[in-house]
């Protein structure tokens, strides 16, 4: 089930942030520069082009966390932050989840488009977001930083007006 994160579940969520190579992987540039602390992710929260949601097991615990990014000008959507348990890896929740997250404006009509940057190293990921329907559309090199490494950033899109999948 898909529901607007609350920010209680912070913690958690930044638990699961144990090192820079797994910040840089789930945010990108998006804390660069800054201390990444359980303050700084409540900051970013307040942006208001970002809606955050979760998915939680039948106890109330988080199992994933994911934003839609509106780009309103340009007529499309981002998926951004998209993280899953680490604990729970591997289970195809990642996939599950991303799927509600398509359907959320989806089923409003209002965008075109719907993109995501991934790392290309990030190998599942990329299989994830294939087997929804995202294709691959760019490539940035050397996009990212990771200590003294240059990572490729892989921008891939997926249609919303296209059939489900």
């Amino acid at each position: 089930m898909l529901i607007p994160f609350s920010p209680v579940l912070t913690p958690t969520l930044c638990r699961w942030i144990r090192n820079i190579d797994d910040l840089v992987y789930w945010s990108g540039n998006t804390f660069a520069g800054k201390k990444f602390s359980e303050q700084t992710f409540l900051q970013h929260l307040r942006n208001k082009d970002i809606s955050p949601f979760a998915s939680l097991d039948v106890n109330g615990n988080l199992l994933a966390y994911g934003e839609i990014v509106r780009k309103i000008n340009e007529n499309r959507l981002h998926l951004c932050r998209i993280i899953v348990d680490p604990q729970k890896r591997g289970q195809g929740l990642g996939k599950r989840f991303c799927k509600l997250l398509i359907e959320k404006p989806r089923s409003t009509g209002s965008y075109k488009r719907i993109m995501i940057n991934v790392l290309s190293e990030n190998k599942p990921a990329i299989a994830c977001y294939s087997s929804l329907g995202f294709q691959k559309i760019g490539l940035r090199p050397k996009a990212r930083r990771i200590g003294n490494r240059m990572l490729d950033l892989v921008i891939m899109s997926k249609n919303l007006e296209q059939q489900k999948k």
